[in-house]
């Protein structure tokens, strides 16, 4: 499992399938690159398909200042982690936190996209200044700097629970992080 070091920290990535177009898939705040397993494998059968990990995500290295925390540096290492793996021109699929980095990388290189995808995103996440909102996102922080990020995304109300999915056969399939 590669991990490309960007800057000042490392990016754990993984690339799947060998023909077709690019496809990036970016994941949500406190997600990882397997929040994407049950696409990966399908995208794989015809495109080249590139996971990874935010910085103090699953994998990837955690710098310890918050200021490393924000859209346009996450950014930037999705900008630098594309060009390290060799796209060119990609299709873009961003969830949530993914979505508003996909939209920006959008912004700086609309030339670079063949299209973009957002799921469950904003355009911009304004709810996070409201003074009961922020009391939560801060407390989130302090767990994330002294526990890591694995720590918030087990958080009950974090994220609704995973559940049982039914695969494509109608049989139940595991869809909880593991």
């Amino acid at each position: 499992m590669p991990t490309a070091m960007l800057g000042e920290v490392g990016i754990h990535f993984e690339l799947h399938g060998s023909e077709g177009e690019p496809l990036v898939l970016v994941h949500g705040y406190t997600g990882d690159f397997s929040d994407w397993c049950h696409q990966v494998a399908a995208f794989a059968a015809t495109h080249r398909v590139l996971v990874m990990d935010h910085r103090g995500h699953g994998r990837s290295q955690a710098p310890r200042e918050r200021s490393a925390y924000t859209i346009d540096r996450m950014t930037d290492d999705l900008e630098a982690l594309i060009a390290h793996v060799g796209f060119e021109r990609v299709h873009l699929v961003g969830h949530s936190m993914g979505g508003a980095i996909a939209q920006e990388l959008a912004l700086r290189h609309p030339e670079r996209l063949r299209s973009l995808t957002l799921e469950d995103t904003a355009p911009a996440f304004e709810i996070m200044r409201t003074p009961a909102v922020a009391r939560i996102f801060e407390a989130g922080f302090r767990l994330a700097e002294e526990q890591g990020m694995a720590a918030v995304a087990r958080l009950a109300g974090v994220h609704p629970p995973r559940t049982r999915a039914r695969s494509a056969s109608g049989r139940s399939a595991n869809a909880s992080r593991g």
